[in-house]
C-alpha cells in the first residue's frame, strides 16, 4: 500500500520519517506545492535499515 503524504514541507518530511522509523517499508508519495509531480520516496537499499536515522 502506497502513504501519501500532503506537503514537502519539514513536516511533510518529518512525517516520512515517523513512517520509516515506525517501520513502514511500502513507498512513501510526498506532493508538494512546489513541485509539480508527486515524487515518491524510498528507503535507500544499500543502506542496513536505519542506517541513516543518525
Amino acid at each position: 500500500m502506497t502513504a501519501l503524504v500532503i506537503g514537502a514541507s519539514a513536516a511533510g518530511l518529518s512525517t516520512v520519517e515517523a513512517l520509516r522509523r515506525k517501520g513502514y517499508r511500502d513507498t512513501i508519495a510526498v506532493l508538494g506545492a512546489e513541485l509539480s509531480w508527486v515524487t515518491a520516496y524510498s528507503e535507500p537499499r544499500s543502506l542496513p535499515p536505519r542506517a541513516h536515522w543518525g
